[in-house]
């Protein structure tokens, strides 16, 4: 909400405008945080003699009715001009930027996430709500109002660049990560379809989930330069938010599981870490056989199971969702046939 305020003797026409600043926006009505070309701001008049009136900065938290709405999960540009009498131009007077870009507002706000500020016409400066201060020039909205700044929901661009070959005689995948310094992803998953001959791909199933610094996957279950086709595409993931597919690409396969990886028990780091509130925890085992991978506190104290159940040879990956944790260091245990390692993960909220 921004009061224009206006205590001169000859009130004038004020316009806001409401620009998106950032080029990636993100839906939130819902808990649905999909990447979206809506809510690209708008301009809003208020005619004299209104010495005191009331802007809103609908966003599409606030009513989940569309493009309607003027602002979404983006970096917002506010901009305040006063209309002359002299030749009735707009004249520009101030502005500020405020951050929208955090998944927690739908999900913490359900009744919407408003801010009152002052706009004063006679000085033409933005200013905190009932004080002579100075509104600053970048604001986060997670600063102003009840809400986390948690981006891992927020969906994610898909990779680039795909490409396959062949690397020791198995097909070799490399992509490139996304090249937009707004994106945001923890991990990748490969799919794949694998038909006899030359036919189209079928169905695909997901084969390995892979980490955000990883860009290249070695399929050990197949030789390249077989008489069958094998169909790959890969999908970004943020938290809980899959991106869409890459475009796919194929490779003549064949000697199923002929030339296979040998997998020995590991447990990796978690990435990130320190996080807020997702992460990631990926683990290998030879063979097929059941997993345990717990949380606990310093003291000793169980406080999540995480996996336990019975899981494939191969790499593998889980997500933790800390949000119902407190920050501090935790512990997690992998336990697997005797085999048992145990890694340290911070939680920073």
């Amino acid at each position: 909400m921004i009061n224009v305020k206006d205590n001169s003797s000859d009130p004038k026409n004020v316009a806001i405008k409401i620009e998106k600043w950032s080029e990636l926006c993100w839906t939130a009505y819902s808990n649905i945080h999909d990447l979206t070309n809506d809510y690209n701001g708008t301009t809003i008049y208020t005619p004299y003699p209104s010495s005191n009136h009331q802007f809103q900065l609908f966003g599409c938290w606030e009513h989940p009715t569309g493009p309607a709405e003027t602002m979404g999960l983006a970096l917002y540009k506010i901009t305040g001009y006063v209309q002359t009498i002299a030749n009735g131009n707009y004249v520009y007077k101030d502005h500020f930027y405020i951050d929208d870009r955090t998944s927690a507002i739908a999900e913490n706000c359900p009744a919407g996430c408003d801010y009152t500020i002052d706009f004063s016409v006679y000085n033409g400066v933005f200013r905190y709500v009932y004080t002579s201060n100075a509104f600053p020039e970048q604001v986060q909205i997670w600063n102003l109002v009840s809400v986390p700044h948690i981006t891992t929901e927020l969906e994610p661009l898909p990779p680039l660049d795909v490409e396959i070959s062949s690397l020791a005689g198995n097909p070799y995948l490399t992509w490139n990560e996304s090249d937009n310094i707004e994106d945001y992803w923890t991990s990748y998953c490969i799919y794949r379809s694998v038909v006899s001959g030359r036919g189209s791909p079928g169905s695909f199933s997901k084969i390995a989930t892979v980490s955000k610094t990883t860009t290249s996957f070695t399929d050990y279950d197949f030789s390249t330069g077989g008489s069958m086709t094998a169909y790959y595409k890969i999908t970004s993931i943020n938290g809980t938010r899959e991106s869409i597919f890459t475009p796919i690409v194929s490779s003549h396969v064949g000697f199923y599981k002929f030339n296979f990886r040998k997998y020995e028990f590991s447990l990796s780091q978690n990435y990130p870490n320190p996080f807020n509130p997702i992460t990631s925890i990926s683990f290998s085992i030879p063979d097929r056989q059941s997993v345990s991978i717990k949380i606990y506190d310093v003291l000793g104290s169980e406080i999540i199971t995480l996996l336990d159940e019975m899981k494939e040879a191969g790499e593998h990956s889980i997500m933790l969702n800390a949000s119902d944790l407190n920050s501090r260091i935790y512990f997690y245990v992998m336990r697997c046939n005797g085999f048992v390692e145990i890694k340290k993960l911070m939680v920073l909220k």
